[in-house]
């Protein structure tokens, strides 16, 4: 594939990159708790940069404590420049250059510290009353920012990023959505910039000329009275003027936040029309981001004049290495960010909460050296039971490491649960996991056996010293009496989400996280009236802007929505729940379930009398997501 334009040298200010993927700025919740640069990080970070990545910009990092969010990198004290260094020379050493980004975060405060925004606006994530900034303040703010700067510089980063997008503090003063200003720092677009002017200008003064500056700014903030593209382009020329030698264009506020993190239901790219309108009327680079894994893209994107460089965030977390794997022409071993958005909710996940953020396709995130695969000294005979994520990724892991493996299916295709999690409308992007991992059963010499239910008979006959189970979990059916004897036709969601449910016209959906919110999409969209019924909040426990937009997709559609509502009992005619204290009654030709899952243990329990090492992993342990089945198939893997 002919990816010329991807892989050419491009130029911000004096510095030269080897091509035109750039790694954006993610935090990673990977510096210990004062701050301070761990070895895990600079793992990380080495990964992407050996991996292909012309530019790095670490995550954003803070100028100032109040501004520190839970293990991110602090730029407030010199203490951190000796790690800094280190975390520098290390993504330089691969022939990467190595920029950082400086933050703050306005309305979102850590360590107790009151809100502060340039007016008295409250983010949509807390109610506090932000304090407005006096204009003593914002000049110390400017300080705070050329000090950090300093000390990026000091740590030998060929190139600093000013964040001056998705809402925090520069952000926020840009926006006249939170700058209800009447001084020099609101009101016109002159003004709104003079916070973000100042910070470049005093910059370019501490580090003269040939110093690279980048600022990140939205081009849109997608919300009534925010930033608008005209007045994006407008602000985009005022800071280049500045000092910024290249703009990176993203978009979104707190409150929009879905398109800063576009998820699986947004085309790909969906942000690079922005950078198009923003490169078209400035004189320097400009870095395009949004929904990006496919190198053929980019490089489309870059041959068009669209963008200079592409950002490639989830991707690079998803595949370190997809810059060396498209270079050399290998894009069907590229491992693809499916858009989950799981790096994001990590902090719901207590096993993994402490470790930092994680991928569902990558459990090697920050545990990049732990995770190279190391040969056994000890090979033995493993039988692995259901080709499911788990079952894949430890067949697959164990192979790699010198294991004779089997690894045995019921069904005839691969992937489990994992076939209808990938079956709704607009998620391409998880179709590619399980040619994904079978590709890589195959490289690693396993032998997938399918169509066969396994028993302890079968298990007997092979003989192995080890033997994983990863038998998944199947739909909770509804266990109360109907009271009239008979009810309505009940069939899963699941059976919803891949075509093979026959329903009325009149449906409830009982169930209201993702399998829910899709297959109640699904039915409306086929113009049925359908009633959506959950327990706690609809989408409770999804990222933000998947919630948010099945959530708007459910409306658009014209589902009625009973949130915090509890199913009483299923009757021949429909749903009696109770909501709000009081009884009602839902008419249904059908009811769709998706009520969770129930694992299945029938053979670990049969296998606990026999003398086989055993271990269970996946969904028959207890249900969970693709996450910590990837992980706990990549764990076991290593570990055996």
């Amino acid at each position: 594939m002919e990816l010329s334009n991807l892989f050419s040298s491009g130029k911000i200010g004096d510095m030269t990159i080897r091509n035109r993927i750039v790694m954006p700025p993610m935090q990673t919740r990977g510096a210990d708790e004062n701050g301070f640069i761990t070895g895990a990080l600079i793992g990380y970070y080495t990964a992407r940069a050996k991996g292909g990545a012309g530019l790095i910009i670490v995550q954003q990092s803070f100028a100032w404590p109040g501004a520190k969010l839970i293990r991110g990198i602090a730029l407030w004290d010199d203490a951190n420049i000796p790690g800094l260094k280190e975390l520098a020379r290390n993504i330089k050493a691969y022939g990467a250059k190595a920029a950082i980004q400086i933050g703050g975060r306005g309305t979102q405060q850590d360590n107790g510290l009151t809100a502060v925004a340039p007016s008295p606006i409250p983010s949509a994530y807390d109610e506090e009353i932000p304090r407005e900034l006096t204009v003593e303040e914002i000049y110390a703010y400017v300080d705070a920012f050329v000090e950090a700067a300093v000390r990026i510089h000091s740590a030998s980063f060929d190139a600093v990023e000013i964040h001056g997008a998705h809402g925090h503090l520069v952000s926020q003063f840009l926006s006249p959505y939170t700058n209800r200003r009447r001084d020099e720092f609101g009101g016109s677009v002159e003004n709104r910039t003079r916070f973000a002017r100042l910070i470049l200008s005093r910059i370019r003064e501490a580090l003269g000329p040939e110093f690279p500056i980048l600022f990140r700014m939205n081009g849109d903030d997608f919300i009534e009275g925010g930033i608008t593209i005209d007045d994006a382009a407008k602000q985009a020329n005022l800071l280049v003027a500045a000092g910024a030698d290249a703009l990176h264009v993203s978009g979104s506020c707190h409150e929009t936040i879905w398109h800063h993190f576009p998820p699986y239901l947004y085309p790909s790219g969906s942000l690079v029309h922005l950078a198009a309108a923003i490169k078209h009327r400035v004189s320097v680079p400009v870095i395009t981001v949004g929904k990006i894994n496919d190198p053929v893209f980019a490089n489309q994107i870059v041959r068009d004049g669209k963008a200079d460089f592409i950002a490639m965030g989830r991707a690079l977390i998803a595949d370190p290495d997809l810059p060396a794997k498209a270079r050399e022409g290998r894009l069907d071993d590229i491992r693809r960010c499916i858009y989950c958005c799981k790096c994001l909710t990590w902090e719901s996940n207590p096993r993994l909460r402490n470790r930092g953020i994680s991928c569902t396709v990558n459990p090697g995130v920050l545990r990049e050296k732990e995770f190279e695969i190391c040969k056994t000294d000890h090979p033995k005979k493993i039988m692995v039971v259901g080709a499911g994520l788990a079952g894949m990724e430890a067949a697959r892991t164990l192979a790699l490491r010198g294991h004779q493996v089997s690894l045995y299916e019921k069904s005839a295709h691969l992937g489990g649960q994992w076939r209808i999690a990938e079956r709704p409308e607009g998620k391409a992007d998880y179709k590619a996991l399980i040619p994904y991992l079978a590709r890589g059963l195959k490289k690693a010499g396993v032998c997938a056996i399918l169509n066969t239910h396994v028993t302890l008979p079968v298990i007997l006959n092979e003989n192995p010293d080890i033997v994983l189970v990863a038998t998944g979990a199947v739909p909770k059916a509804w266990i109360g009496d109907f009271p009239d004897g008979q009810g309505p036709n009940i069939v899963q969601a699941n059976n919803v989400l891949m075509g093979s449910a026959a329903t009325g016209n009149r449906l409830v959906v009982v169930g209201g996280r993702s399998i829910g919110m899709e297959a109640a999409v699904i039915l409306a969209r086929e113009k049925k009236h359908v009633s959506l019924v959950e327990m706690a909040a609809i989408g409770h426990g999804l990222q933000a802007g998947i919630r948010a937009t099945l959530r708007n997709q459910l409306v658009e559609h014209g589902v009625y929505l009973f949130p915090h509502t509890t199913v009483m009992r299923i009757t021949s005619t429909g749903v009696d729940v109770a909501n709000n204290g009081s009884l009602l009654h839902l008419n249904a030709d059908t009811v769709v379930l998706a009520i969770g899952v129930e694992p299945v243990m029938d053979l670990m329990e049969e296998l606990k009398e026999q003398a086989f090492e055993v271990y269970a992993i996946g969904d028959c342990q207890s249900a969970r997501d693709a996450m910590e089945a990837i992980n706990e198939g990549a764990e076991i893997g290593r570990r055996l």
